[in-house]
């Protein structure tokens, strides 16, 4: 017969009890000891235990040489207490010392990392207040329970029934975003569609990602620390939320932030995260609130098909004929670096390729893709020619199938010698409103990247043009009255939103009320506000509904609880019902505010600016309308 041989694993040792071994070995060697004495006396001790404990020891008596005789006094107590550990007061029976001076001790034996300090308060527990307490720890998963069936009159038993708990240890320890974004999904889900939630209730105090000191003395930073650079974490929190943005994005996980606080919480830094991955960016003032609640459902809304309306793990390639190249790409997507002879070497945006990655997706997620027409001067495009664009998206459904789609288009080319003569094949197949938005966007997109005033001097040249009046006051590229994260949060919706959506950010829509007819658009100018009637106001972000005078003292008065006056309560009810109807269809969901003349939300007396009017805007837009002609 074959012998078998089995090895017995030994059990791992306490540490403590390793270290109070050797220090019994040192006592009864007084002259020294050989790690050969301690390897006789404790054999199944391995190595690198004993030289951990004997590390240990080392430390801690390099840290007491410079102790006078009343620390080691005190340490010595505090030993002799052991786990259990000793009060304050007992401390001082024992040594005899003044409070002063042992709260001095302890300090300085703290500050040497020999001790710790630990509030405990003496609470007898009843039965209820021991269950709730282990009923937490099983919330948390640090302890499992276990009903079993137990004999009648077994101490703990209840109708027949006794509840067994045990510690438990989770199998593969949590890892946080701000130390390794995605730091499971990686390695077991490769390549894989998911979501990184991070809920968020203040700043980053500590790590490589901290945007603020602990001290609460010190201020977060504030566009004017940024402007004169005195953001001292700003760039490297910034750096290292792109490494983790990159990082995630290269596997195909999209990261969504849900930031609720007063104050800011680091959303100028985290940015990337967001918008390098296709996640969401939610910003609030508590998750308590019904906005957040709301918001955060209608991401897990559904289709017909029962299906999350959503898809991971998205590419977009473009392809083009020779008479176009490709600038770039402005949206939530990542490069894949492909390069080929119809990218341009001019980029807009996200440029230098043909394919980028969009690793989130949902039903009003947009990108702006930029094109510039090859050689117009030195080769005249020929008479009728047609340039032909291809764009090829692939993406993984959030029913796992992978899906592909394919949209191709020709459009009717123009060269610079003949665009007075084809001038009405261009009016009729040139879209304003999809120019407005690219050029916003071009306008944003610089505006985060470059220094301000530059930019602001490019937009003046080309606003005027395209009458863009209120883009050029809109927070996404004015940072007066607005923090650093409220800036990020409204630059990120702009860049992912759609076509109207868009329009209604760069040119809130304003609708007025009135017993003349129906629902009619009016100019967001303060002339607007007229005392019979009622104004809708959506700035995308906000829903807002004013009465005029009238309007509210005929409510208050009751009218519209009379049946002679049924008109005027369906004057009240319409403006509510389209509000409504635009809650119910956007994300994130937008702040409700509903007021009236002289109620508490009304902005009050005008406010003096030196902006020009949007009348004076208009004028100068006429007179250069007419040049332009003649």
């Amino acid at each position: 017969m074959a012998e078998v041989k089995v090895k017995v694993q030994p059990p791992d040792a306490d540490p403590v009890e390793i270290e109070n071994r050797i220090i019994e070995l040192c006592h009864q060697f007084p002259h020294g000891i050989t790690d050969q004495v301690i390897q006789n006396e404790m054999p199944h001790i391995e190595a690198q235990q004993r030289a951990v404990a004997i590390n240990r020891l080392l430390s801690m008596v390099s840290k007491m040489k410079g102790s006078d005789n009343q620390e080691k006094l005190v340490y010595q107590i505090i030993e002799d207490a052991g786990n259990k550990g000793i009060w304050s007061r007992d401390i001082r029976y024992k040594s005899n010392l003044p409070l002063t001076e042992i709260n001095k001790i302890l300090k300085n034996l703290e500050s040497k990392k020999l001790i710790k300090a630990v509030k405990s308060v003496a609470v007898e527990l009843s039965m209820e207040d021991i269950e709730t307490i282990l009923n937490t720890l099983i919330f948390d998963g640090k302890v499992e329970m276990t009903i079993i069936a137990a004999k009648e009159g077994t101490v703990g038993s209840v109708d027949g029934h006794m509840k067994l708990y045990r510690a438990v240890s989770t199998i593969i320890p949590p890892t946080g975003l701000v130390r390794a974004p995605c730091g499971l999904c990686p390695g077991t889900f490769p390549n894989t569609g998911a979501r990184i939630m991070l809920f968020t209730g203040g700043p980053p105090t500590q790590g490589p990602g901290m945007v603020v000191g602990d001290e609460l003395k010190i201020p977060i930073r504030s566009w004017h620390d940024i402007e004169k650079d005195n953001a001292r974490f700003m760039k490297k929190a910034t750096k290292h939320y792109e490494m983790l943005a990159n990082r995630t994005a290269a596997n195909g996980h999209c990261i969504d932030i849900y930031a609720c606080a007063l104050d800011q919480t680091g959303l100028l830094e985290m940015k990337c995260c967001t918008n390098l991955t296709g996640g969401h960016m939610v910003m609030g003032d508590s998750f308590n609130t019904s906005l957040f609640k709301q918001t955060f459902q209608r991401i897990f809304s559904k289709d017909f098909n029962g299906d999350f309306r959503m898809a991971f793990g998205a590419t977009l390639e473009v392809k083009t004929s020779r008479e176009l190249k490709i600038a770039g790409a402005i949206g939530p997507c990542v490069s894949m670096n492909v390069k080929g002879p119809c990218v341009s070497e001019n980029e807009l945006g996200v440029g230098g390729t043909s394919q980028w990655k969009i690793c989130g997706l949902d039903p009003t997620s947009t990108l702006g893709i930029y094109f510039e027409v090859v050689n117009q001067h030195n080769a005249p495009i020929p008479q009728g020619g047609r340039g032909a664009i291809q764009f090829v998206t692939q993406f993984q459904h959030s029913s796992t199938q992978r899906r592909i789609r394919v949209t191709t288009i020709a459009r009717k080319l123009v060269s610079w010698a003949d665009a007075q003569s084809q001038l009405r094949h261009i009016e009729a197949a040139f879209d304003q409103e999809a120019a407005a938005v690219l050029m916003a966007r071009l306008g944003v997109f610089r505006a985060e990247s470059e220094e301000g005033p530059d930019v602001l001097r490019w937009l003046d040249r080309q606003l005027i043009r395209l009458f863009m009046f209120h883009l050029r006051r809109s927070p996404f590229l004015q940072v007066f009255n607005n923090s650093p994260d409220e800036s990020s949060y409204y630059r990120h919706h702009f860049a992912r939103q759609d076509l109207t959506q868009s329009l209604i950010m760069i040119q809130p829509i304003l609708y007025s009320y009135s017993f003349h007819g129906p629902p009619e658009p009016v100019l967001l100018d303060s002339s607007s506000i007229l005392a019979d009637r009622i104004l809708l106001m959506d700035t995308f972000f906000q829903i807002v509904i004013y009465l005029g005078e009238t309007i509210a003292q005929w409510r208050k008065a009751g009218y519209q609880d009379m049946p002679e006056y049924e008109n005027f309560k369906h004057l009240l009810q319409a403006p509510l019902d389209d509000a409504q109807e635009i809650l119910q269809a956007r994300f994130p969901m937008p702040r409700y505010i509903n007021t009236e003349h002289g109620g508490s939300q009304e902005t009050g007396a005008p406010i003096l600016t030196d902006d020009v009017s949007l009348q004076v805007f208009m004028d100068h837009l006429k007179k250069l309308a007419v040049s332009s002609a003649t």
